[in-house]
This record gives structure tokens, sequence and C-alpha cells, in this order.
């Protein structure tokens, strides 16, 4: 009777795990072009979320291929990951898509051609671990922001420097050294995702 009783507890334990583990997916909101935020556990280090003391330290662009969903976004390399493998990168599961308010204008046939040509060209990319403002190698919310400013010719979020920060704050200071030293390049270009998730040309479509 007792060993029934553990197998038995066993089986739920699998069960609930598998439950957790199933990602269900309602895409039916979706469109290409959209942004999608998460917090991704393996994330939780991230400078730029730290900086902007974001609830999401990652994103990437949503798009369709052969019917199936992925997300475009700056891994080591730049990647196009499987929309569900994706969701299970993030804490809970948990995500939020956002879309522009003038996507009906913005983004055409024409435009989301103009997308998808930059999502090619950037594939392959490197991960820009130092944060450079160039395409050499690329960080999350910076392969966003230059696809939908080349593509779209607009900017979806202010632009700013690492000198925007509070450098006088010992634990900003300390975290900017860990990733340059004592070379902290205080004028580069940055763009975090706290910056494109509070962006006012975004509407949020769908949180889960």
């Amino acid at each position: 009777m007792k060993k029934f009783a553990v197998i038995l507890c066993l089986f739920f334990v699998g069960v609930f795990f598998a439950a957790c583990n199933n990602v269900e997916l309602d895409t039916s909101l979706f469109k290409d072009g959209d942004v999608i935020f998460q917090n991704k556990k393996s994330k939780s280090g991230d400078l730029l979320a730290f900086l902007s003391n974001t609830k999401y330290n990652n994103a990437g662009i949503l798009f369709s291929r052969g019917g199936k969903w992925y997300v475009l976004e700056a891994v080591q390399p730049v990647q196009l990951t499987p929309l569900k493998s994706w969701i299970k990168e993030g804490e809970d599961n948990r995500y939020v898509v956002k879309r522009l308010k003038e996507e009906s204008t913005l983004i055409t046939p024409q435009t989301l051609e103009s997308m998808k040509k930059f999502n090619s060209e950037f594939l392959g990319k490197p991960y820009d671990q130092y944060y450079e403002w160039s395409d050499r190698a690329f960080y999350s919310s910076e392969l966003i922001w230059k696809i939908y400013n080349r593509a779209l010719g607009i900017e979806i979020s202010q632009l700013r420097v690492f000198a925007d920060f509070n450098l006088a704050d010992e634990n900003v200071k300390t975290r900017l050294q860990e990733v340059f030293g004592n070379n902290i390049p205080i004028y580069e270009q940055i763009t975090t995702p706290a910056d494109i998730f509070n962006s006012n040309m975004l509407i949020t479509i769908v949180e889960k």
C-alpha cells in the first residue's frame, strides 16, 4: 500500500511539472513585427536591465514562417528562435507582446519585407556583450531599435548614453566596471529593454 502511495505521488508530481513546462499559445492576435518581452532567467545579471531597473530584461521581434511563429533575438548568435522555446526561457513562461500604435500605416507589405531583409542580414551576428552602437554585434534592444529605424524610418525609443545613469552610485559604477573595467564608454549610444517597453509608440496586445 505504501509503495502504491509513493508511485501515485510521483505520478502527480510528474503531471504537475509537465503542466508547468507546457506552453499553451493563442497566437491569433500576433502580427509580424510585434515586439515581445520577457524576464529571461539566464539574463538575470544583464547590465542594461540593472541600469534601467526594468521588469523585462529580454525582447525580440515576432515573425511567422511556414505557419509557425519565431522570435528574432540577439543571443549568441542573433537567431530566429521558435516562439515556444523562447517563452520557456522566461520566468514562469510570462511574456508581453506590444505593437506600434500606427502599425496599420507603418507596417505595409513593403516595409515588412524590408524588416525581413534586415532580419536576414543580421542573422548570425554575435551577441554584443560590450553594448557598442555598431553592426558588428547586437544586444536585444539594439537589434529591435535598428530594424524599426532602418525598415520603417522611425525611432521607437529615445537613445541615451551611459552618462545618463547615476554614475556616482557605487552599485552602478561597480556594474559598469565589471563589464568595461576602468574605460567606461560613458558617451556610447544605447537603448534598453525598458526604453522600448515604455515607448509611447507601442500599445500592449497580449500580457501573459
